[in-house]
């Protein structure tokens, strides 16, 4: 039997996912009616899992800003608090990205919101709790049924953080097994990107590689430190760039992990009105498409889910999970609770949005191109396989349409699915559309596409598609290869 660490991580995932305690609630034959708040959270976590197999630049992040800042996990100034919910809930409700300010305060690495450049946390106004405290949260929450889930983990080092690092790393430390090191990276395929003895974290990480390597916690920080023990489980950001508009964000390359930051606090008016040195908001739900479109990768929102006047800017409440989800569609509640295992996904014509079909029903595959002749990734390329197929015809479909340069599947992010929807309108306006996404096990499992053990194996028995000329070179891109 082959080694499980030796497994192409595109077969790792399908078997963590099978074997992943489920934190969906399935309902069998039970009518069940939800708010659009309770739709959103269930729908962005099953969002959360869509692009296991993308790189980094690829993939999009529910996101909190100051995570920590947050009434229900600590006692602090309400105009300082960042967020609605605690760590847990945020998870709970589909975030998988965070940001902790690390200071050294009272004997104790904590998390506060005070400025960066002071070290001093204040219970009752900027907030004081500890750090071991926060980063418990998210391993009681990966082990709630949750480790099939990558959280991707920003540091933001105080001074006073800075001038403590060795305190701050002993108690990073207490939790070693969840944490995906920079070591775990093969050096020939990831070199040391910045000399200074630190690592990059790779645009071309996946979420699959982590979860294959039984990890879920990516730590990251914007600066690279010299102290070995801290720098061995923290990476250095590499090509995370910040972006404040949709325009900027579009403009960038494609290359690049683009995040926005939105550091808006409770009191919405008096940070506008610049006395905490903030501006208005970025990130709301008016703006969220023009971001997805733009290909933005990280959505790190203030307020998360808040209600209530005192967390309006600009007339609108801030982003809650609803309105993060691009794939499934609210109107009907899609997909239902009651869908059983076997049922696949379509692109409804109606709405552009992932609706549950089941398998046996006929429509044409989405194919998408892997990589031009070169080796090089192709982004956003698509094609419908020319026949009406049922579910289980139409991986096979796309390969012979396009003798082996298409496969079956399904976009794992907004400009994927912008692109596939602009080829359908072009040659088939008026067809629903199979994506290979097909509930299994009790949870959507995505299939993009990607390089796997069937497509290896078709290659060494012959296959010459330009997939399998330059196969070394697209496992590289695709952070799959068996070499790690």
């Amino acid at each position: 039997m082959t080694p499980i660490d030796s497994r192409p991580t595109h077969t790792l995932r399908r078997l963590t996912l099978g074997l992943a305690a489920s934190t969906l609630v399935i309902f069998s034959s039970v009518s069940f009616s939800e708010t659009t708040r309770e739709w959103g959270e269930r729908a962005l976590n099953i969002q959360a899992s869509i692009d296991q197999d993308a790189p980094l630049n690829e993939s999009t992040w529910a996101g909190t800003h100051n995570s920590f800042s947050n009434a229900d996990d600590d006692n602090l100034l309400a105009d300082f608090t960042n967020q609605s919910m605690g760590i847990k809930k945020q998870l709970q409700s589909g975030i998988r990205q965070m940001v902790f300010d690390v200071h050294y305060d009272d004997d104790a690495p904590r998390v506060c919101h005070n400025n960066t450049s002071i070290g001093e946390c204040m219970d009752g106004i900027t907030g004081n709790r500890k750090l071991q405290n926060a980063i418990e949260d998210l391993v009681e929450w990966i082990n709630d049924g949750n480790t099939d889930q990558v959280i991707l983990l920003k540091l933001e080092m105080a001074k006073s953080g800075k001038n403590n690092i060795n305190k701050v790393r002993k108690k990073l430390d207490n939790f070693d097994n969840y944490y995906y090191w920079p070591a775990m990276l093969n050096d020939t395929s990831f070199p040391d990107q910045n000399s200074s003895g630190c690592k990059d974290i790779p645009s071309t990480l996946t979420k699959a590689k982590v979860i294959a390597s039984g990890k879920n916690i990516v730590l990251y920080s914007d600066t690279c430190f010299s102290n070995s023990g801290f720098s061995s489980r923290v990476f250095r950001q590499g090509d995370f760039t910040d972006f404040n508009t949709p325009e900027k964000t579009a403009n960038a390359s494609n290359t690049l992990i683009k995040r926005v930051k939105d550091g808006v606090t409770k009191g919405g008016l008096f940070y506008e009105s610049g006395l905490l040195g903030g501006t208005k908001a970025k990130l709301k739900p008016s703006t969220v498409e023009a971001y997805w479109n733009a290909g933005l990768n990280i959505f790190e929102t203030y307020g998360f889910g808040a209600n209530g006047s005192a967390w309006k800017v600009d007339g609108e409440y801030p982003i809650a999970a609803e309105d993060l989800v691009w794939t499934w569609d609210l109107t009907s509640q899609q997909p239902s609770f009651s869908t059983p295992n076997g049922h696949a996904a379509i692109l409804s014509l109606t709405t552009d949005r992932y609706h549950t079909q089941s398998p046996s029903q006929a429509f044409y595959p989405a194919c998408r191109k892997l990589v031009n002749s070169n080796g090089q990734r192709v982004f956003s390329e698509w094609m419908l396989a020319p026949e009406k197929v049922s579910f289980s015809d139409a991986e096979q479909a796309c390969l012979d349409a396009s003798d082996g340069e298409y496969y079956f599947a399904v976009p794992r992010n907004k400009l994927e699915l912008n692109a596939l929807i602009q080829y359908r309108n072009q040659y088939e306006p008026s067809a629903h559309i199979w994506l290979n996404y097909a509930k299994s096990g009790g949870r959507w499992v995505a299939d993009i596409g990607e390089a796997d053990s069937d497509m290896q194996s078709m290659c060494e028995n012959g296959a010459t598609s330009n997939v399998c000329q330059s196969l070394t070179t697209f496992l590289k891109y695709t952070d799959q290869s068996t070499s790690f």
